[in-house]
């Protein structure tokens, strides 16, 4: 059972709960801690012994009750499923209660939570509702807890099922965090709207795009509401949301039917994005055809599949007559500038020297100082390459020429923030020694010393060169090791080797943060993972000796925001494109810019 799977379940007893309010904690992506707590109409005292025994459900009164389901949860295999493989706490309290009670499961019993107290329900400080917390997801299988994916990705997935569930039910409060100091990464309102729920999940780019659907299909007795993208939306992939009768499911027939009724209106290779609510009588729906209930079946499905296209492709064609395209507003001095070629808007060029400017329309004239205006960095059309070092960027009238590695780093510099915590992994083929990789990179810095010292000779210059700080490192602590001297020419003294074992302690001290935020996965001194920073790049890997130096040496591990933001530096220092090799790599670059 994945995470994401457990976290639907409980989702959903929540909702049929009839919860206004739901918290989800995930901490280690939800195998150290999964908890989610509800605002619902709670547990009786009396139900706490069968909560977690398997086939025991509260959903279903008679056994003719299967053929008119209403509600999510009804085999009651959930919980008692979880309970064999993790720790269960659950603590709750109805409305008229005086006070919570709270109880351990294991292996779908209610068992002591100390060695010689009762298996029984304490009483204990609590507010209506319910909150089950689920420790330690495969403590007693660690083939399966080993089979798991990186912590970012599984608690990915976990955000994703809350996400839609947040989208499908505006109106109940929702929030989703790992736990941290940066705060819930989901937190939607009662008042907020589906809109305002897609807003904050997607963004407002594609909220601005959205047109309602409404419609309905009295033979079947079928209605269908949702929102879906216009024609003026285009995505690398297709965002589709179904819910059916408010379960959260998969339809490979309907997700067809959506594709053909976009095909028209969408470039080749866009996707839309398509949430949609279908309500059916619950006796022409089977959902117990999937362990997970994740598929269903429905009666008159070519009739249903035929009726919500039809309801896409008459809302698209009337939309499509009437795009609407938003422009970038442009203070009336930029533009007069823009357009005059007067001398004032000659060029312009970045305060840190890395863009210079020329006026399309009139050729090339000396830079200026900026013209007042919209940053030109946000409004640009990637048009070229000047050389492997250099690329053309156009704003308006005006090209910029941009010095690659500069702007290369500072885009992964903050897609390392804006990504934090939620990053995909690159896995090296072969996991590789952090302290081979240290003392290659104390190496590398020895020899750039070396080089500058006899280029300040050829020059006449005083031999007597010291060597730059970042060459000779630092020390901020006794578990951070001297810059040892190491050369090509000879093997590495002991002093030197003992400097690496150091630096990949260090490392591996700091492994748990590392694969937790970034990605990085280090294990047992050896490097084996890498984060995705752009879908389809990977970083030069010759230059992994000098990262693995600087993370020792020019990183301050000693105070929580200097060290995530030295972490953001010297992640964007790897991933950074100083020389056009690849113009398809580039082109993927400048796609997420």
């Amino acid at each position: 059972m994945r995470r994401s799977r457990e976290l639907k379940e409980m989702l959903e007893n929540s909702l049929d709960a009839g919860a206004t309010s739901i918290a989800v904690l995930a901490k280690g992506g939800g195998l150290k801690l999964l908890q989610i707590q509800d605002t619902g109409h709670g547990i009786m005292r009396d139900d706490f012994g069968r909560v977690c025994e398997r086939f025991a459900t509260s959903k279903l009164r008679e056994y003719e009750d299967l053929q008119q389901i209403e509600t999510f949860g009804f085999r009651g295999e959930a919980l008692a499923s979880i309970s064999h493989v993790a720790h269960v706490t659950i603590t709750s309290m109805t409305d008229g209660s005086p006070c919570a009670y709270r109880a351990c499961f294991a292996e779908g019993h209610l068992v002591s939570a100390k060695p010689g107290e009762a298996a029984e329900p304490k009483p204990c400080a609590g507010t209506r509702g319910t909150t089950i917390v689920v420790e330690d997801m495969f403590y007693n299988a660690p083939t399966r807890r080993s089979a798991m994916k990186s912590v970012a990705e599984e608690y990915g997935k976990l955000l994703q099922v809350v996400q839609a569930y947040a989208i499908d039910n505006a109106g109940v409060a929702i929030s989703c965090s790992k736990g941290t100091e940066c705060g819930a990464e989901l937190r939607t309102l009662r008042e907020h709207s589906t809109t305002d729920v897609i807003r904050q999940v997607f963004g407002a780019s594609l909220a601005r795009e959205l047109l309602p659907v409404e419609g309905a299909e009295p033979s079947v007795g079928l209605t269908v509401r949702g929102l879906v993208s216009n024609a003026s939306h285009s995505a690398k992939k297709l965002a589709f949301l179904l819910f059916i009768n408010k379960r959260l499911v998969e339809s490979s027939s309907l997700r067809r039917a959506v594709e053909e009724a976009y095909a028209a209106c969408l470039p080749k290779g866009g996707h839309p994005f398509v949430y949609l609510s279908l309500r059916l009588p619950p006796t022409a729906l089977d959902v117990n055809v999937h362990p997970t209930k994740r598929e269903v079946f429905f009666l008159e499905q070519e009739t249903v599949v035929a009726a919500v296209q039809t309801m896409l492709r008459e809302l698209l064609a009337g939309a499509n007559g009437a795009r609407t395209f938003l422009a970038q507003a442009v203070l009336p001095g930029a533009v007069a500038g823009a357009n005059a070629g007067t001398s004032r808007a000659g060029g312009a060029s970045d305060a840190g020297g890395t863009c210079g400017a020329a006026d399309a329309s009139a050729g090339p004239r000396p830079a200026s100082k900026a013209a007042t205006g919209p940053d030109p960095r946000k409004l640009h059309t990637f048009v070229g390459i000047v050389d492997r070092r250099y690329v053309l960027l156009q704003h308006l009238t005006k090209l910029y020429i941009v010095h690659l590695g500069v702007a290369s780093e500072a885009f992964f510099y903050q897609q390392t923030l804006r990504r934090w915590g939620n990053l995909a992994t690159i896995r090296l083929a072969a996991p590789v020694s952090v302290a081979d990789l240290y003392l290659l990179g104390a190496a590398l810095a020895r020899k750039g010393a070396d080089d500058a010292e006899d280029a300040e000779e050829a020059d006449g210059g005083d031999a007597e060169v010291d060597e730059p700080e970042e060459v000779r490192g630092r020390a901020t602590s006794d578990a951070i090791p001297e810059m040892p001297s190491v050369r090509f020419d000879a093997a590495p003294s002991r002093a030197a080797r003992r400097a690496a074992a150091q630096a990949a302690a260090l490392l591996d001290s700091k492994a748990e943060m590392l694969l937790e935020y970034l990605s990085v996965e280090i294990f047992d001194g050896q490097l084996c993972a890498l984060p995705q920073l752009v879908d389809g790049y990977v970083p030069p890997l010759n230059g992994l000796p000098a990262f693995v130096r600087r993370l020792v040496h020019e990183v301050d591990w000693t105070a929580e925001q200097p060290c995530f933001d030295g972490l953001a530096k010297q992640l964007a220092t790897l991933y950074r494109v100083d020389e056009v090799a690849c113009t398809e790599q580039l082109y993927k670059i400048f796609e997420r810019c």
